[in-house]
């Protein structure tokens, strides 16, 4: 994109900034904000309350700030956000976390499939597969969801209109025009990431 996208702005305010908000209105009661290798140190936008874990290793992808978070979160569920989702609502947020249950999380099912960078995990469960993966094939938030729907710790959510719209990505430019009122659509694709504990 030219731009880092945690940066860009809806409204006034940052997406970065946005998605840690929407979490904080949703119920999210710790946020964290994990930052890539080499990254910028700070966000505008982001309170003293927001937790932040850098990448300890260079293109760990989204898994490296997933693993770092769940290893200190002290909740049993964490909610996981890319930052380039700019349809999100709180609603949406409420509605996906409420389809979790005692021990086990949940992925929305969008028109491109399993939504791994907008899902609810089972933190105790969700770390011990990435401890069991110990450098072993594929370590990404795809396996981790994959890994779960197969054990039983995880379950799928298909989501209907309009809520679709929540889980269209901004990667391009011209993907989003930025709107009258802050949101319009154009084709959008697929992540940054931001992450709660539920």
């Amino acid at each position: 994109m030219g731009q880092d996208k945690a940066g860009l702005r809806i409204g006034g305010e940052t997406l970065l900034a946005r998605q840690v908000r929407l979490m904080q209105e949703a119920g999210v009661g710790e946020c964290w904000v994990s930052m890539g290798f080499g990254g910028r140190e700070e966000w505008e936008g982001l309170d003293e309350g927001v937790s932040r874990v850098r990448d300890e290793v260079e293109d760990g992808g989204p898994m490296e700030g997933i693993r770092q978070v769940l290893e200190r979160s002290r909740t049993a569920h964490l909610l996981v956000l890319a930052v380039d989702l700019p349809g999100l609502s709180t609603g949406f947020l409420g509605r996906l976390m409420a389809k979790r249950r005692a021990g086990g999380g949940v992925v929305p099912i969008g028109v491109r499939g399993l939504e791994p960078l907008c899902a609810v995990y089972p933190v105790g469960q969700a770390l011990a597969a990435v401890k069991a993966w110990d450098g072993s094939g594929e370590c990404s938030p795809r396996r981790l969801v994959s890994d779960g729907l197969k054990e039983g710790w995880m379950e799928s959510w298909r989501v209907e209109e309009p809520d679709q719209a929540c889980l269209v990505n901004w990667n391009q430019p011209g993907d989003w025009d930025g709107g009258s009122a802050g949101f319009g659509f154009r084709r959008m694709k697929g992540p940054v990431r931001v992450s709660g504990a539920a």
